[in-house]
């Protein structure tokens, strides 16, 4: 299954949405539970320190995946070999669900 003809890096042009990215999922997350609006909070300084340290992990996250795909791009050809892509989703679909039902019935109990 493994690609041994083609061992090229992927070159994805994504810096400016990993950027932007990151800071709308640092906000995103941030904002989950605040009942202040975002206009209110932006005069704070807490707003700018709970926004970078977001970013930095959202970003951090971002690379660690974009490794991974760099890493596969390297092994397998997505296009030859579509089932891997296929049969790597359907296992993180089942494990994840797995993991809701697991934390119901841990919870129920």
């Amino acid at each position: 299954m493994a690609n041994t003809t083609s061992n090229k890096n992927s070159n994805y042009n994504d810096f400016w949405v990993k950027v932007a990215g990151s800071l709308v999922a640092s906000e995103v997350i941030d904002a989950l539970g605040r009942k202040e609006s975002i206009f209110r909070r932006i005069t704070t300084a807490v707003f700018y320190t709970d926004l970078l340290g977001g970013f930095v992990i959202s970003l951090a996250l971002w690379e660690i995946v974009r490794y991974v795909i760099n890493q596969l791009d390297k092994k397998f050809d997505w296009f030859k070999y579509p089932f891997f892509i296929t049969d790597s989703s359907f296992t993180i679909l089942l494990s994840f669900n797995l993991l809701k039902w697991l934390q119901k019935t841990l919870r129920s109990n």
